[in-house]
């Protein structure tokens, strides 16, 4: 009985051209992938990914002045980095319509509380909001403590480079950028990154 010669089968005495090329796919498709997540997580300052970026947001390890950022807060009063040499300084790109802003601000307003004795201070800056919904914001998320200060037409936080919010910057006390970190910061964010540079 003759029978075709298919994909799977060959001619006796003839290698077999084409079988089994999937397993080698799918091997490299799941190489190309996990090289994704990687890239994804972020890479520390030696190009290797750390333990921080798999458990807080994307972190860019910044050593350049810090723009300048003056302006009034929501109570009125007068806002200017550069009075604040001495201390560290979050400065934290939020807005009332960004759902993670409103997830992290909690974490802000406690860590601001913890650490202000030692030098610590934490300023948000509304982009492109209103100021009604600002205050609402604040007083939902039991943050009406931290200094907001508004940024109605966005100007300021293109100024530092925003691409989006939540994004957060680190002011050294030397008044230059540390960190830059893209997304919602966490608990384990604010413990490996934040605490060591107010001595905790």
């Amino acid at each position: 009985m003759n029978r075709e010669t298919t994909g799977a089968e060959h001619a006796p005495g003839r290698p077999a051209r084409r079988r089994r090329r999937w397993p080698w796919l799918l091997v490299a498709g799941i190489a190309v992938a996990a090289l994704g997540v990687t890239l994804a997580g972020g890479l520390s300052p030696d190009g290797t990914a750390s333990e921080a970026d798999v458990t807080g947001p994307p972190t860019e390890f910044r050593d350049d002045p810090a723009p300048a950022l003056t302006g009034r807060t929501l109570a009125g009063e007068p806002f200017d980095l550069a009075e604040l040499r001495g201390e560290v300084v979050v400065v934290n790109m939020m807005a009332s319509w960004c759902a993670p802003c409103r997830e992290e601000l909690p974490l802000l307003a406690r860590t601001a509380k913890r650490w202000s004795s030692d030098g610590l201070r934490v300023v948000g800056v509304a982009m492109r909001d209103k100021d009604e919904q600002i205050r609402a914001l604040l007083d939902e998320t039991g943050a009406s403590d931290l200094p907001v200060i508004t940024d109605p037409t966005g100007s300021r936080a293109v100024s530092w480079g925003v691409a989006g919010v939540p994004e957060t910057y680190v002011v050294g006390r030397d008044g230059r950028l540390l960190l830059h970190a893209i997304g919602p910061l966490t608990e384990t964010w604010i413990d490996r990154h934040l605490v060591p540079l107010v001595g905790g």
